[in-house]
């Protein structure tokens, strides 16, 4: 009868420990967890510091581009400038060049051009004066204007026949007073008359000339 309370207490006294040692694992295996969760946040720190640094760096190259196309955008309008005047100069240069051929004209004279003549048929202008004339072209198709003496008149007619049937024709000595306007064209010739004389203005298109398109100039 005595052998059974010693083997009582003594399961007892072995359930105790055996309690007693899951009771001390448990804050071991609360450590554990914990000391986990620390590392963790301690690395997921550096972490977010890295993807700020990435952004912050993304953004100033995004600033950079921006900054470098803002100095592109400046240096096209620059050139841009830097056109519009060299254009402007380009006006002014050629304005200031008609005006000084206008200071040295003596008359100015308009001339209508149709199919086939000109208006005025007769012009008369004084020795030793510069004309500029103002050409028209009212007709329906090519003309020309040439303006010179009977004989620079017929090589031109001589050059103009060559030229259309495709064979070569001597040049002639000098600038010849020539201007071709198109339909609705217009524009202009200034020439020197020297001398008194008979001069002429004639156009030399095949079959114009013998047409009748002819101008005389009485140099007077």
């Amino acid at each position: 009868m005595r052998t059974r309370p010693r083997m009582l207490v003594a399961v007892m006294a072995v359930l105790a420990f055996v309690v007693a040692a899951c009771g001390s694992d448990e804050p071991a295996t609360d450590q554990v967890a914990a000391s986990g969760d620390t590392a963790q946040e301690e690395t997921a720190v550096p972490e977010d510091e890295a993807a700020h640094e990435e952004e912050d760096e993304a953004a100033h190259d995004e600033d950079e581009a921006a900054h470098d196309e803002d100095e592109a955008a400046h240096d096209e309008d620059e050139a841009a400038h830097d056109e519009d005047e060299a254009a402007h100069d380009e006006d002014e240069a050629a304005h200031e060049d008609e005006a000084a051929h206008d200071e040295d004209v003596d008359m100015v004279i308009d001339v209508a051009m149709s199919d086939f003549a000109y208006a005025p048929e007769t012009i008369e202008v004084p020795a030793g004066s510069t004309v500029k004339f103002v050409f028209a072209n009212e007709g329906a198709i090519e003309h020309e204007a040439v303006i010179g003496d009977e004989h620079l008149q017929e090589e031109q007619a001589e050059a103009s026949a060559a030229a259309a049937a495709g064979e070569d024709h001597a040049e002639h000595h000098g600038e010849v007073p020539l201007i071709i306007l198109e339909a609705d064209e217009a524009g202009e010739l200034i020439v020197t008359f020297d001398e008194p004389g008979e001069q002429f203005i004639g156009c030399h298109i095949p079959g114009h000339w013998e047409a009748g398109m002819k101008a005389t100039i009485n140099v007077v």
